[in-house]
């Protein structure tokens, strides 16, 4: 398209057409500047140009020389006024009238100043000699084109404007119309038509091979839809497909037409195969009934993805994903079980071993994790709980999930590249109310052989968040097990009573540890209660009057431990008796380990003594280790300063 109707052009701009210049002329030290102006809708089509030339020696002479696109040297030649400052630094103007029918279209002026020495420089004004043309009356019927509607009738009108006091008139017929996608000619009144089929977007203009018009366009007025495009695509060839073979992906393309979907034939199709380190993509085109076909070399761990570019008529279709199944081993999922019953929000631990079978030959899966699912009946309605199964380096499956309800659980692996995914057998997990025992005791504690013992605790059970006391009526099982042995032996049995509360009585008769179980039901977990060790037998004490003495002492001197040793028996604290043997333990000042440096033997009173050399600060005791009828008892501590 040409300038606009004013140009003011710098010095530096030169014309980009050829240009007819004596090449005799150098180029002498001068500067200069040039300012062109030109109103195409001038009546007078008046050029102005206008000179700014600085020269030492002076300027002589300015004339301009006119050249057109003929080529055929200069029409005229016209000479410069100086119109302001002097002949070394000063302006030179030069006015003519163009001639548009005799000289059209692009045009330049050549500028030589001739110093005061004879020099020549020379500069280039350029120029457009043009009538102003416009577009008018742009229609198109319909005003939107679409896949099923593709032809719209376009139409115009072009006007020229000799001038801006005289009205513009249509160009003359058979004048060219370009951008229509053919050449179209003008009638007499300068309109023109045509069919567009299938253009998305079209333009009139003015071929610039017309001289005597100024460029100008105009947009024909309609818009192009795009219509919706919906792709399906799935591998038809076998499954799996070992890297290196071939897979097919079939389909069909559809279109949503004005009617509704319909086959869509002749639309592009790309089938790419994502890979690391690149892709390779592979075309195709649908038949009249819509449906491609597509087959092509797997790529190792790669995946397919196909879609239907967008078209000038189309929209980009939905994008179809699909991954080749290359994977050969088979998982194996063996000794799943899981720990049942389990009290309500327990967690259910699943165990067992995972291996991958290639072949029928067992090789290990290796480090991986594994989805939990959860399904009431074990039919139906399986859902993902979490994905925090693990597998070890060795095959373990250690899985842990917590429990709401009864039902069944399951472990699925998500597969890898070289093993499929698959599923472990269901197992059954009866989730039950939970239950505790608090409180529970054996007293008193010693007793003595004989005596009564008294086992009482409360049983509790949480239906919810809260724990609340079992009703009357739970039976309790009152367990014990002697020291030394390994087993335990049910001594009775007893039901709660309100609150919970349960109390059974037995006759001491060894020591040993006593528990309360609870064996449960179909609503509540069973449930056993912290052990509780009984000392049995006779009560021993040593009284106040173990005494180390003298105090202080001196070192190397005797040192006297006494004492008396008593028992507890009915109801009353008598003196032990002869031939109980009492451990003298000594303990270092700064210490801490007691030390045993010898023993002595009660007397028929239940009293004992016995010497020792004093060698260092510390602190005496004395211990009875006890038998199978007195308890062992450790008397009270007497410190002793050696000096």
């Amino acid at each position: 398209m040409r300038k606009p109707a004013v140009l003011s052009l710098a010095v530096g701009a030169l014309l980009a057409l050829p240009v007819a210049v004596p090449p005799a002329y150098a180029a002498p030290p001068t500067s200069a500047s040039i300012q062109t102006t030109f109103d195409q809708l001038d009546p007078q089509r008046l050029l102005t140009v206008a000179v700014q030339v600085a020269s030492p020696d002076g300027v002589k002479e300015v004339r301009g020389l006119l050249n057109d696109r003929s080529q055929n040297g200069y029409y005229d030649t016209v000479p410069f006024t100086r119109t302001a400052g002097t002949a070394e630094d000063g302006t030179w103007t030069l006015t003519y009238h163009l001639d548009a029918e005799q000289h059209p279209g692009s045009g330049a002026v050549i500028v030589e100043m001739v110093s005061g020495t004879g020099e020549i420089s020379r500069r280039v004004a350029p120029f457009t000699n043009c009538y102003r043309t416009q577009f008018t009356e742009m229609a198109a019927d319909p005003g939107v084109m679409d896949y099923d509607t593709p032809v719209v009738h376009a139409s115009g009108r072009l006007l020229l404007q000799r001038s801006r006091d005289v009205a513009p008139e249509p160009v003359p017929a058979g004048t060219a119309i370009m951008g229509l996608t053919k050449p179209v000619a003008t009638d007499g009144d300068g309109r023109f038509a045509v069919d567009l089929n299938r253009v998305p977007s079209a333009s009139a203009s003015v071929p610039s091979s017309n001289e005597r018009l100024c460029g100008s366009s105009a947009w024909v007025p309609y818009r192009t839809v795009r219509q919706e495009i919906l792709l399906e695509a799935r591998q038809t060839s076998p499954s799996p497909t070992p890297a290196g073979g071939e897979i097919t992906i079939e389909g069909t393309v559809r279109r949503r037409s004005a009617s509704g979907l319909v086959p869509d034939g002749g639309q592009k199709v790309a089938v790419g195969m994502i890979v690391s380190g690149g892709n390779k993509y592979y075309n195709a085109e649908s038949a009249a009934d819509g449906t491609f076909r597509v087959t092509f070399p797997v790529a190792k761990g790669g995946s397919w993805n196909a879609w239907s570019p967008e078209t000038d008529f189309t929209e980009a279709s939905n994008v179809v994903r699909g991954e080749p199944d290359q994977r050969t081993g088979t998982p194996v999922f063996s000794g799943i079980k899981a720990g049942s019953p389990v009290e309500r929000n327990g967690l259910v631990g699943i165990t067992g071993r995972l291996t991958r079978s290639e072949n029928g030959t067992p090789a290990p899966i290796g480090r991986t994790t594994l989805d939990i699912e959860f399904s009431p009946d074990g039919k139906t309605g399986w859902t993902k709980v979490s994905d925090s199964g693990w597998v070890s380096d060795d095959g373990e499956v250690s899985s842990f999930e917590y429990a709401t309800r009864d039902g069944y659980w399951r472990l699925r692996y998500r597969g890898d590249t070289t093993t499929k995914p698959g599923y472990s057998p269901a197992v059954y997990v009866d989730v039950r109310t939970d239950t505790y025992f608090y409180d529970f005791n054996a007293a008193p504690e010693p007793v003595r052989k004989g005596g009564t013992l008294t086992v009482s605790g409360k049983l509790y059970r949480r239906p919810g968040d809260d724990w609340t006391p079992f009703p009357s009526g739970a039976k309790v099982a009152i367990q014990f097990r002697a020291d030394g042995a390994t087993t335990w032996t049910t001594m009775g049995t007893t039901t709660t009573g309100k609150n919970g509360v349960f109390r059974k009585q037995f006759t001491a008769s060894k020591k040993g540890a006593w528990r309360a179980t609870y064996a449960g039901d179909a609503t509540y977990m069973p449930r056993t209660s912290d052990a509780d060790n009984v000392e049995v037998g006779i009560r021993t004490l040593f009284t106040s009057a173990f005494n180390a003495s003298p105090e202080p002492v001196r070192a190397g001197a005797s040192l006297k431990v006494a004492g008396k040793l008593v028992r507890f028996i009915n109801n009353n604290w008598v003196h032990a008796g002869s031939g109980a043997v009492i451990q003298i333990q000594f303990k270092a000042s700064g210490s801490s380990t007691w030390t045993t440096l010898g023993t002595t033997k009660t007397t028929s009173a239940g009293t004992f003594a016995r010497t020792f050399k004093a060698v260092k600060d510390g602190t005496w005791r004395a211990v009875y280790t006890g038998n199978s009828t007195y308890l062992p008892s450790t008397g009270p501590t007497d410190y002793v300063d050696v000096r």
